[in-house]
């Protein structure tokens, strides 16, 4: 750890630091007191734009100093809710782990000073401080060779100007998904909420699904199997289930995933979760797809499609026509694929997708390359209609044909970021995220981190201006 001058910097024991920022800028945790529920730390850093100076054997640089909290008994459902309404405040991820949000007013009468010793050994005392700051009214120290001066006026920073910074959204922050989901379940487990704990699991799983690393998730969704059983919890077995499936299709094992979404979908269309139907019959087309079974994969694809259709879910009507359309290429109907590839494209236009024009770049090369004849393109992955994440499929077993791999192609051309790209890199006003966010807190299919009607992450999800609700409720 560096000064801002570059010399080496020794904290003392608690005081937490943030990684180096492209900036340069020296930031610091200053652990506080607990009370009330929360733990409370000041976060001080070097202000932006300012340069270091030196006198009397002192360097020393303007800071910033703002108290935050990390709440230690409250959940995520009712932390993202905070986002929904009032104003918006920071929120940072200690570099500990953890969330805090601004709890006070920004200090700036501040300066981080450190003595300029070669050896890095000296401390600096407090006679020195207040001889080089006579209106020192408080010293704080932070480390071996560095403290914390207050009642310093601030001295002139000067800013980039306008035209050189970046615009900026008045969105807060967005928090890390894994972040959340761990927040989560170490809470339910410190409180003893078993129910709250095999939730907490799925989403923390989830979490790496998107990542497509599936052996931690994997994991992580067999102990969320396990307890949600021990619970008698249908519903988070249910959810654990059609998640794990999921896992084992991208490790390669399409036969546990068919074990596991056959009674999965028997209890889905028991209790009447269409939602949960329509994404188990979609999975279970990727695992026979796995099998190189594309007969079966084309039946239960299908069966998706309807019920999408049924329940106006144009968004996954997309991405099931798309995956009907490479199971027919399989099966030698190209006139069919190039058909369902066609609407694909026109449902995605229509809904203003950012990947619409790769979609369809990808079905004129295989509409070109339907007589030839090349080794199958492996690997791919899952277009979600959410446009959040994008899962790993199996690759088809046994595919030779150059024309199915074109159109699986397309499930890998389209990731996420390039979708945000697509928009533009634009956000939604705060308004409509806000009323997003309150709209989800409302549903019984959002689990405090995700939907589990598309498997995306709410907070993310509602901030894009492409993306609507699979379930309809968003109104804006």
């Amino acid at each position: 750890m560096k000064l801002p001058d570059g010399r080496l910097l020794v904290v003392d024991d608690g005081v937490l630091a943030e990684a180096a920022a492209g900036d340069g800028r020296l930031v610091l945790w200053l652990p506080g007191a607990r009370a009330g529920g929360f733990r409370h730390w000041d976060r001080v850093g070097s202000a932006a734009g300012a340069t270091v100076s030196s006198s009397d054997g002192i360097g020393s640089i303007a800071a910033v100093l703002t108290p935050t909290r990390q709440r230690t008994r409250i959940g995520v459902p009712r932390f993202l809710r905070r986002l929904v309404g009032g104003k918006a405040e920071p929120i940072w991820t200690l570099p500990g782990g953890g969330i805090c949000e601004r709890s006070g007013a920004r200090r700036t009468d501040l300066v981080l000073a450190w003595p300029e010793d070669e050896t890095g050994t000296l401390e600096l005392d407090e006679a020195r401080i207040r001889a080089r700051w006579p209106a020192t009214q408080a010293i704080r120290r932070i480390g071996r060779n560095l403290s914390l001066v207050s009642g310093i006026a601030p001295a002139p920073v000067q800013t980039p100007s306008s035209s050189a910074v970046a615009a900026v959204t008045d969105l807060p922050p967005l928090i890390p998904t894994r972040e959340l989901a761990a927040h989560a379940l170490a809470e339910a487990r410190q409180a003893g909420d078993h129910p709250r704990e095999v939730t907490a699991l799925i989403d923390l799983a989830v979490s790496y699904l998107h990542k497509l690393d599936a052996q931690p998730a994997a994991s992580l969704l067999e102990d969320a199997l396990n307890g949600a059983r021990r619970l008698g919890d249908r519903t988070r077995e249910l959810d654990a289930q059609v998640n794990l499936a999921q896992a084992a299709i991208m490790q390669g094992r399409p036969d546990l995933a068919i074990e596991l979404l056959g009674p999965a979908l028997a209890y889905a269309r028991e209790i009447g979760d269409r939602f949960t139907e329509k994404v188990a019959l979609e999975r279970l087309g990727l695992a026979y797809q796995g099998r190189a079974d594309h007969s079966q994969a084309l039946d239960q694809f299908e069966q998706a499609l309807a019920l999408a259709r049924s329940m106006g879910d144009t968004q996954h009507e997309a991405v099931l026509l798309w995956y009907a359309g490479i199971a027919d290429a399989e099966l030698g109907r190209p006139d069919r694929a190039l058909a369902r590839g066609e609407e694909t494209v026109a449902l995605l236009r229509r809904l203003r997708k950012p990947q619409a024009e790769e979609y369809a770049q990808h079905l004129a090369d295989y509409r070109s390359s339907i007589a030839a004849v090349a080794p199958a393109l492996k690997g791919g992955g899952v277009f979600d209609a959410s446009v959040i994440t994008t899962y790993s499929q199996l690759p088809s077993q046994g595919s030779t044909a150059a024309g199915p791999g074109l159109l699986r192609m397309a499930l890998t051309a389209t990731k996420a970021a390039v979708a945000f790209a697509g928009s533009g890199f634009k956000t939604v006003p705060l308004e409509i995220y806000r009323a997003r966010l309150a709209t989800c807190s409302q549903c019984e299919m959002f689990t405090g981190v995700r939907c589990r009607v598309c498997g995306c992450i709410s907070a993310a999800k509602a901030r894009l201006p492409h993306e609507d609700c699979p379930a309809g409720k968003w109104s804006s």
